[in-house]
């Protein structure tokens, strides 16, 4: 059924002029952003922000400036390790998608989730290195979890600065489900401490998005 699948999908890859890359017998150890990838089956995905978006179908594929050529065959148990996300079902779609991969997170909050799907991803690729056939990959995976774990918290330091503004917090009994509801959106906790009154509070009210600000970690 797999073979049948992956057949039909390189005829419909050749009858839009496409030449179907060879499968190479040595796998590809590692998926960077804006990757096409696959493993034996005959899914493809895209690479976006730490997760693979299946991309449904050659039309998608071609429509978005994609072809086969580019895509990078990886051994299944790396692909099992991105994690999944939505589907692209159309090129306008994939090239949203591939465009954010390629320009990255557009401020520090974003970061601060992007570099939280890197951990995610990376430590689950670090706890298969202790087999033999993936020692090889230990170390570099070591450091690319402290690479993105201060990557991570240098853009704390930034989101918290300018992306905490909150509405006017009447009293500190309001202020926990107020600022709890700021600080989730960033995917982090609300760290106990606010203020209706310093320079980040004043800069969210002359902003028009608040008059106060939260401590978020």
């Amino acid at each position: 059924m797999r073979v049948r699948k992956f057949l039909s999908l390189a005829v419909k890859v050749a009858s839009l002029g496409l030449v179907l890359a060879p499968m190479s017998v040595a796998y590809a150890q590692d998926a960077a952003e804006g990757d096409l990838i696959k493993g034996k089956g005959a899914e493809v995905y895209l690479v976006v922000f730490h997760q693979k978006r299946h991309v449904v179908s050659p039309d998608v594929l071609t429509g978005c400036g994609l072809n086969f050529g580019m895509m990078k065959t990886l051994d299944d148990a790396i692909v099992t390790d991105i994690p999944t996300g939505a589907p692209l079902p159309s090129a306008e779609q994939c090239k949203a998608e591939l465009a954010r991969a390629k320009s990255g997170p557009k401020d520090y909050c974003e970061k601060v989730k992007f570099f939280e799907a890197a951990l995610a991803r990376y430590h689950t690729e670090y706890r298969k290195t202790d087999a033999k056939r993936w020692s090889s990959l230990k170390e570099p995976l070591k450091q690319k979890i402290v690479d993105a774990e201060a990557k991570k918290a240098e853009a704390q330091k930034g989101c918290s600065v300018g992306d905490n503004c909150a509405a006017a917090i009447a009293n500190g009994a309001a202020a926990p489900a107020v600022c709890s509801g700021v600080c989730s959106k960033q995917n982090l906790k609300f760290a106990g401490h606010w203020s209706c009154d310093n320079a980040a509070a004043k800069a969210c009210s002359a902003k028009s998005a608040g008059s106060c600000v939260c401590g978020c970690n």
